[in-house]
């Protein structure tokens, strides 16, 4: 997580230091607008990472056959200055 940070922060992975939240969810200390959230499942994991503001994202391993959406091609959620809206 560091390394991949330190890319965005022009900063060496060890001085990229993080605070924690009341739930103790990490962010970036110190650092601007640049914001990241990560979620893990079995052997999958996601990382976003973002300017300006915050975003969530989630990952989950499901081990039974999925149904094809109904609506190819259109996105699920879509962003708003409120937060993500289920379309």
């Amino acid at each position: 997580m560091r390394a991949i940070l330190s890319k965005y922060l022009n900063f060496r992975p060890e001085d990229v230091a993080f605070k924690y939240g009341p739930s103790d969810k990490p962010y970036l200390a110190d650092v601007g607008d640049l914001h990241f959230n990560f979620s893990h499942s079995d052997d999958l994991a996601l990382i976003a990472i973002r300017r300006g503001e915050l975003m969530g994202i989630d990952v989950e391993r499901i081990d039974r056959p999925l149904r094809p959406p109904r609506d190819h091609g259109r996105p699920l959620f879509i962003g708003g200055s409120g937060g993500s809206q289920k379309r």
